[in-house]
């Protein structure tokens, strides 16, 4: 799923692709609800390193907050890094963290 969120999201193709994967998922798997889902990870550029729009990180992550698989975000990601590749994809998280970040910001 990793890579139709990625065309989706990043990349701006259709949304079919996630509705495409998402049919064949039980083929493929036993047991859906054990299944992660992640939008960056240590082995990829981030998100933002392919596409700079926030708003379609925060649609993708919305997308991946209420999917039916767990949610996994990679750290950093709440922070808007924008990695390249390893080890450009790994930055260090601290003494950086922002809680005042536009991404991370709690409004009420």
């Amino acid at each position: 799923m990793y890579w139709s969120l990625r065309n989706a999201y990043q990349e701006k193709q259709s949304l079919n692709n996630i509705q495409s994967r998402l049919r064949e998922e039980p083929s493929d798997f036993n047991d859906l609800t054990v299944l992660g889902g992640f939008l960056d990870n240590h082995d990829n550029n981030r998100f933002l390193n392919i596409n700079k729009d926030w708003t379609s990180l925060k649609n993708a992550l919305s997308y991946l907050l209420f999917a039916r698989w767990i949610p996994i975000i990679y750290y950093g990601t709440e922070q808007a890094y924008a990695g390249g590749k390893d080890p450009d994809n790994r930055e260090s998280l601290w003494p950086n963290y922002n809680i005042q970040h536009l991404m991370f910001e709690v409004r009420y």
